[in-house]
């Protein structure tokens, strides 16, 4: 990948002032650095900083200092809002800043505040475009003109949206951990910590009274607000003995002092980063926040939430932290929640995202053949291409689809997607007929003008490449599934010919995609080919319905499912040897098509009236409801990489317990359940619950798909690599 220059613009004087966007901007430099590109920092534009490739500018709060970055002669413009409404502090005020507020608005307000600094020789002057349009205007302008805003969180972009009116394109980047060390735990946690700076924002008045009514020892960590130095005595006076104030620590002593606390209390008005919150979770503290949208995206189940202007939703939302800090689960919960977010990954999306931010637009043409289309009423791949075709559509690219002649939709277009139907002979053929289908494909593919080939999977066309049948133009990019070869199913001369087709897709493509790093480390090492890991994605279920089980004659949480195709290598004799010796009278739902040899092989030896076949469902509410509602889901695919249907059982809320390979791992972490032979599955059938630990496994998977694993995330991955591929090729 060709590096690529930035330069980071800082608001003046960030370095002595600190703050939220100050280390946000520090640890997303040093991130980027590490990844080789070169980065410097700047505070205004000049001569030199608009050679540099790309600008990123932060903290759209203070929009007078990015004003000056936005021209059609400038680089492209990267901002990473860090937004702060003050709305909900401002409104516990009382004066003229609440009358201000009431009559004008927050904006208003935020004008006023910015002039005033200036006049106190706080800050430089704004400059006379946002003196004489105001503070809303010039909000307004950064937002729309921008190549694309950065949000610590979806919930951040909503709010900027609704209260702005502007729409662009957004990346979202959950901030990171490293920069901030991780102590060990104390044997005993005591008492409550609060680290943030003292001010109206941060609510530690309101949290003083909640300690001292539930008479909890409090320590404060953090500076006054050079802005707010009557609040900082109204703390001062309203402490009692149990309240310490001692100042900003440093990090290491900071860290410490959070493996020792009981409970981090946060309980502001509002947050855009929840950078030390976060810091508390890495170190196993219990965490209370305040209660709006965007703590409860970042943190969901891993925090106490209380209504930060009322002190009894405060000191419940103490009680039940210091419940939780008994359970010694909640370290080892909290420390599992600080990786999902880090600064090497935010890093390693903007990288791949800057070539697009430079490419102003460009709608791409991309054709996407592998599928037997869509809409999906198949399987993964069919999913994949209609999920990221429909969205890239949305993006402003033109999309097309090919499906198979079978395919039972028969128009054109689908929700904005180009379908072309082509002749399919698998139902007469069998296999050989995938290969047919997939050459009509191709030699269609080489009268159209793409730009992008998206190639879903290489068992049955990747010899048109070795045949250098596919059109020169278009880039071909792959997704090369799992390790076909693997499968058991497979025979030997079968095998052989699969580890070739794999080596074709892996040599002729300009690029590769990995749905799992095992499966990217594995194509880099052995093919020495660029690849890059876009995982696989699934829609969280919200519309449980009990009244679905009634045809499967099962009621809620009192079966449990399989649902996979029957191959030897998902391990089902295993589970099904599991259900055998196991004591549960529980049904076990086996859902896939079992009229195949080894489905009668299966029906024929195991004959359990515990264990029950059910052909392949098609219909997603009824699968989602069967899944949601089981007491554990097994999973015994091997040789894959990031499973659509592990994806889903989690999008369920299933209690997921997996077959133990590196692929398993990778999705589930310390959030599966895991077997290796059948002795690990009766146990699982015979003493697992859906208790507490259970219920935060379930908790944390929903955040995975939510974070990680979630359509929107993925199309946009896909359309940087399009972008990224074509700007290669372009300087080749």
């Amino acid at each position: 990948m060709s590096k690529i220059s930035v330069v980071f613009f800082l608001r003046p004087q960030s370095q002595k002032q600190g703050g939220g966007d100050l280390q946000h901007a520090m640890a997303t430099l040093q991130a980027l650095k590490a990844a080789g590109h070169p980065v410097k920092t700047a505070e205004k534009p000049k001569a030199e900083a608009e050679k540099q490739s790309v600008w990123h500018a932060f903290n759209i709060g203070k929009p007078q200092w990015i004003l000056p970055l936005l021209g059609p002669q400038k680089p492209p413009l990267v901002v990473s809002t860090v937004y702060v409404d003050y709305t909900a502090t401002e409104a516990q005020q009382n004066g003229l800043r609440k009358l201000i507020l009431n009559h004008l608005g927050v904006d208003a307000l935020e004008y006023l505040k910015n002039l005033a600094r200036f006049l106190k020789k706080q800050e430089p002057w704004p400059g006379w475009r946002y003196l004489l349009l105001g503070h809303r205007w010039a909000v307004q302008e950064v937002l729309r003109r921008a190549q694309c805003l950065v949000t610590a969180s979806e919930a951040e972009y909503e709010l900027l949206r609704e209260r702005y009116g502007i729409e662009n394109k957004h990346l979202c980047l959950p901030l990171g951990h490293e920069h901030f060390p991780q102590a060990k735990p104390a044997p005993r946690r005591q008492g409550v910590l609060c680290a943030a700076r003292i001010e109206p924002l941060k609510n530690q008045l309101n949290l003083i009274k909640a300690c001292q009514q539930l008479k909890l020892p409090l320590i404060l960590a953090g500076k006054a607000s050079r802005n707010h130095a009557a609040y900082y005595q109204a703390c001062r006076a309203a402490a009692d003995d149990s309240v310490q104030f001692v100042g900003e620590l440093a990090p290491a002593p900071l860290a410490e002092a959070m493996a020792r606390c009981a409970v981090h209390a946060l309980p502001s008005f509002y947050e855009s980063t929840g950078l030390s919150t976060l810091e508390a979770l890495k170190n196993g503290a219990p965490v209370v926040v305040g209660n709006h949208p965007i703590t409860q995206e970042l943190f969901g189940s891993q925090a106490y939430f209380c209504e930060p202007a009322e002190v009894e939703s405060i000191k419940a939302a103490l009680q039940k932290a210091l419940q939780a800090a008994q359970d010694t689960n909640t370290s080892a919960a909290g420390r599992s929640l600080a990786p999902q977010f880090s600064w090497v990954r935010a890093a390693e999306k903007i990288i791949r995202s800057l070539p697009g931010f430079m490419q102003n637009g460009r709608r791409i043409k991309i054709g996407i053949i592998g599928s037997r289309g869509i809409p999906n009423n198949y399987g993964g791949f069919e999913e994949c291409a209609q999920q990221i075709g429909v969205r890239l559509v949305k993006m402003g690219h033109a999309v097309w689809v090919y499906n198979s002649h079978n395919h039972p939709y028969a128009k054109k277009e689908f929700e904005g997607v180009e379908i072309i139907h082509k002749y399919d002979p698998e139902p007469r053929l069998g296999t050989f007929g995938q290969f047919i289908y997939d050459f009509n494909c191709v030699i269609d593919a080489r009268q159209r003008d793409f730009d992008v080939i998206l190639m879903l999977g290489y068992t049955s066309s990747s010899i048109w490449q070795r045949l250098s049948l596919l059109p020169r133009k278009p880039q071909i990019i792959t997704n090369m599934d799992g390790l076909e070869w693997k499968r058991n199913k497979y025979s030997p001369r079968v095998k052989t010919f699969l580890r070739k087709a794999e080596k074709w897709a892996a040599l002729r493509s300009q690029l590769l995609i990995a749905d799992s790093l095992e499966i990217e480390n594995y194509l880099e090492r052995k093919y020495r080919a660029e690849a890059v890991h876009i995982a696989y994605g699934a829609k969280v279920f919200k519309n449980p319905d009990p009244e679905a089980l009634s045809t499967y004659n099962v009621s809620p949480f009192e079966y449990n499912l399989v649902v996979a195709r029957l191959e030897p290598e998902n391990n089902l004799e295993i589970i099904l040897k599991g259900v055998q010796q196991s004591t549960t009278e529980k049904i076990t739902l086996v859902v896939g098509n079992h009229e195949t040899p080894y489905g009668e092989k299966l029906k024929a030896r195991f004959k359990d009236s515990r264990i029950r076949f059910v052909q392949g469902i098609f219909e997603k509410e009824k699968m989602n409801n069967l899944r949601y509602h089981a007491h554990l889901y097994f999973h015994g695919h091997s040789v894959g990489g990031t499973n659509p249907s592990l994806l889903e059982a989690m999008a369920c809320r299933c209690v997921v317990v997996a077959h133990r390979n590196p692929f398993n791992l990778e999705v589930l972490g310390k959030d599966g359940n895991y077997f290796i032979d059948e002795r690990d599955v009766a146990n699982a059938l015979d003493h697992l619950e859906r208790n507490g630990v259970q219920k935060q496994r379930i908790s944390n998977n929903l955040n995975k798909i939510k974070e990680r694993y979630n359509w929107k995330l993925i199309a946009e991955q896909y359309e940087v690599v399009f972008q990224q591929a074509l700007i290669g090729k372009n300087k080749d």
